[in-house]
């Protein structure tokens, strides 16, 4: 009789490796082996075009980076246009998608507010509606999305 445990009886066996070169990045948190994507685009209240100017943009960007990656995310894109922000993330099993958005658009939103004067008198920049896929969207499905959200 061996003093020390079984790993295969406590689930705890060898490390999950993938199968060849063209498999995703895993994560490994406790028992959780994942790889998951979200392609999460958000959308300017009546698609105001706030961030068209350049210094704008790249604010919004490192805005962007910076919550996802308070929050343990690996940011892969960050596509600004006027009027939307487009966002693929690494995120583990255990966090929801409505968490990532939450923690993306409301410091990021915040923080304009606080450094842009044209932003501040918008009062809302980002409408609560929100688009979350699984795999990335179409040009055409982000356009069907945006005109969704009113126009004034």
């Amino acid at each position: 009789m061996t003093d020390t445990p079984d790993p295969s009886a406590a689930g705890d066996g060898p490390p999950f490796e993938p199968t060849d070169a063209a498999s995703p990045t895993y994560r490994h948190e406790g028992p959780a082996v994942s790889a998951i994507v979200y392609y999460i685009l958000l959308v300017t209240r009546r698609r105001r075009p706030l961030f068209a100017d350049a210094a704008v943009k790249a604010r919004v960007e490192e805005l962007v980076v910076e919550s996802a990656e308070e929050m343990g995310l690996g940011v892969r894109c960050v596509d600004v246009a006027p009027a939307t922000v487009t966002v693929h993330v690494e995120a583990p099993a255990t966090v929801t998608p409505h968490e990532i958005v939450r923690a993306i658009r409301q410091p990021t939103a915040a923080a304009l507010k606080a450094e842009f004067e044209a932003i501040r008198r918008a009062h809302s920049v980002f409408v609560r509606q929100y688009m979350v896929t699984t795999m990335p969207v179409p040009e055409t499905d982000c356009a069907a999305f945006e005109r969704r959200i009113p126009k004034r």
